[in-house]
C-alpha cells in the first residue's frame, strides 16, 4: 500500500443523511449501515422457473444433502477430496454438521477443481451442468446457506504481535471469509490453509521480478517450491506479479515475469496478474476519461493487451479514502464512505459513491488501451480506523466496510459494468504496528492483534 493513490475524482459536496453516524464534527449521529443477509443458493429446475405451488421450506443440512448428491465424484480434485465429499454426503443425511475439511472439499468441487470459484448461487442449468459438477436434477431455490463469503480480506503480517497463521485461518473460517490476499509466498500460512477452501491470492515479492523476468527456470523453480506442493489443497486464484510497482524501475520486469509464470503453472488454470495502484491513471474523472498517464503507458498497455489474452483481471488497490483526503474540498465524505444520496452523472452514467467511480475510471483506461474484456478486481480497499483525526475513525471504517460490503454482495456492478460484482479484498485482517509512514498505516485491521474485532463486521 503506497502514499500516492488517485488523482482527484471531483463529486460535488452533498448533505450528510441524518441516520448515519460518520464523524463527530457530523451531527445527528445515529446507527449503521445494515450487514448484507447471508447467501442464497439457487440451483434453478430443468424449465428455469420455480412453479405456482410454493416449495417446502428445508434445512441447511438437506441442502447440503441434496447438493452431495447431485455430485458426480469421478472429478473431483482428488482422491482425498472424493472421500471428504462422501464423508460430507453421509454427515449431511444423519443430521451431522460436516467437518472444516468436508466443506472445503464441497466448495472446491460445486465451484469447480481449478477454474472457477464457489459462487453465491448453483446455476443448474449453466456452465455447472455443462462441466459436470452438478447434476441437473438438483432442485434448490433460494435455501441459506452457511456458506462462506465472496469477499476477500488482505492478510499482512508488517507487525511482531500478529497471532500464529493457523490461529489466523480459522478466524478466516469462523468468520466465514471466503478469500485471502497473501503478500507473498508464506509456508507457514499455506500449511494451515490446506483443505479450508479458501481461494488465495498470493504475491510475488517485488524483489524477486527480475530474476523471474529474465530466467523461466526461476519461474519453473517459483512454482515447484510454492505451487506445486500445495495446489491439491489450497485453492489459488490468482497469482499477483508484483505490488504496486508501476511506475518504478522494477515496472519493467512485470510482463515478462508474468508470462515466464503463467508457462511454467502449465494448465493449473492459476490467474496471473499484477496489483497496481490508481495512481497510474492520468487521467480518473469524470470516470469515462480515465486513462493511464504517460509515464506507466509503455507498462500498462502491454500488460493490458496480455491479460486480455490470458482471461485474467487487472488487480488494482483502490482507496476512496486517500482520494478524499487528498481533495476534501471536491470530494464529499459522505461520497466516500457510499452514504451520500446524491447522484454524480457522467454522460449516461450515475455514481452515487467514489468506489465505483474509481474502479470504472480503470475500466475506461483497459478500453482505451485495447482490452475491453479485463475486468478489476480489487485488490484492496479499506479505511483507517485512526490515524487522521475525526476522519479516521472506527464509525467511520465500519461505515465504509459495511457498506462496501452489502455492495459488492449485491452483485450490482459498477455503472460502466452492471450486474457482475466487483470481486475485492479488505485491507486488512490486523493493525500491523510496524508498517512504515504516516499514523494511519498501522489501523487499516479488521481485527487488533488480540483478535478482538476493531469495530463489528459481517462479511455475509
Amino acid at each position: 500500500m503506497g502514499v500516492l493513490r488517485t488523482l482527484p475524482l471531483t463529486p460535488p459536496h452533498g448533505k450528510f443523511p441524518s441516520n448515519f453516524g460518520v464523524a463527530e464534527s457530523l451531527s445527528n449521529r445515529g446507527g449503521f449501515i445494515s450487514k448484507s443477509s447471508q447467501f442464497r443458493v439457487l440451483a434453478k429446475t430443468e424449465k428455469g422457473e420455480k412453479g405456482d405451488k410454493e416449495e417446502p421450506k428445508k434445512t441447511k443440512q438437506s441442502l447440503f444433502s441434496s447438493v452431495t448428491e447431485a455430485l458426480d465424484f469421478s472429478q473431483t480434485r482428488s482422491a482425498e477430496d472424493a472421500l471428504l465429499i462422501e464423508d460430507a454426503r453421509e454427515a449431511t443425511k444423519s443430521g451431522e454438521k460436516m467437518s472444516r475439511e468436508q466443506y472445503g472439499a464441497l466448495r472446491r468441487k460445486i465451484g469447480g477443481t481449478y477454474k472457477d470459484f464457489f459462487k453465491s448461487y448453483v446455476d443448474v442449468d449453466g456452465q455447472y451442468v455443462e462441466e459436470g459438477w452438478v447434476d441437473k436434477t438438483c432442485k434448490v431455490c433460494k435455501k441459506d446457506t452457511g456458506g462462506a463469503s465472496s469477499i476477500g480480506v488482505c492478510y499482512g503480517m508488517v507487525a511482531n504481535n500478529l497471532p500464529p497463521p493457523r490461529e489466523v485461518i480459522d478466524m478466516y473460517t469462523s468468520n466465514q471469509i471466503g478469500r485471502m490476499r497473501l503478500y507473498d509466498p508464506n509456508l507457514e500460512a499455506f500449511e494451515a490453509l490446506r483443505n479450508t477452501g479458501i481461494e488465495v491470492l498470493v504475491g510475488v515479492r517485488n524483489e524477486d521480478l527480475q530474476q523471474l523476468a529474465n530466467s523461466y527456470s526461476a519461474a519453473q523453480n517459483w512454482v515447484a517450491t510454492y505451487i506445486t506442493p500445495y495446489s491439491h489443497q489450497i485453492q489459488f486464484r490468482y497469482i499477483a506479479v508484483g505490488n504496486e510497482v508501476i511506475p518504478g524501475d522494477s515496472a519493467q520486469y512485470v510482463l515478462p515475469a508474468m508470462k515466464n509464470l503463467l508457462n511454467a503453472l502449465g494448465n493449473r488454470g492459476i490467474k496471473v496478474s499484477t496489483s497496481i495502484a490508481t495512481s497510474v491513471l492520468g487521467v480518473s474523472y469524470p470516470p469515462s476519461a480515465g486513462a493511464f498517464s504517460q509515464d506507466t503507458m509503455q507498462y500498462m498497455v502491454p500488460i493490458a493487451r496480455y491479460l486480455n489474452s490470458i482471461g485474467a483481471p487487472l488487480l488494482a488497490n483502490v482507496y476512496p479514502y486517500f482520494a478524499y483526503i487528498g481533495d476534501t474540498i471536491d470530494i464529499s465524505l459522505p461520497y466516500a464512505l457510499f452514504v451520500s444520496g446524491k447522484v454524480v452523472t457522467d454522460g449516461r452514467l450515475s455514481y452515487d459513491n467514489l468506489f465505483d467511480s474509481m474502479v470504472d475510471a480503470l475500466h475506461a483506461a483497459l478500453e482505451k488501451a485495447g482490452a475491453p474484456q479485463v475486468r478489476v478486481v480489487v485488490s484492496e480497499t479499506g479505511w483507517p480506523s485512526h490515524g487522521n483525526g475525526k476522519v479516521t475513525t472506527p464509525a467511520n471504517a465500519q461505515i465504509y466496510n459495511s457498506n462496501l460490503i452489502s455492495h459488492v454482495l449485491s452483485s450490482r456492478g459498477t455503472p460502466r459494468r452492471p450486474g457482475n460484482s466487483t470481486e475485492t479484498y479488505l485491507f486488512s485482517m490486523f493493525n500491523e504496528n510496524m508498517k512504515p509512514g504516516a499514523a494511519v498505516e498501522q489501523h487499516w485491521g479488521l481485527f487488533h492483534p488480540n483478535k478482538w474485532p476493531v469495530y463489528p463486521i459481517s462479511f455475509l
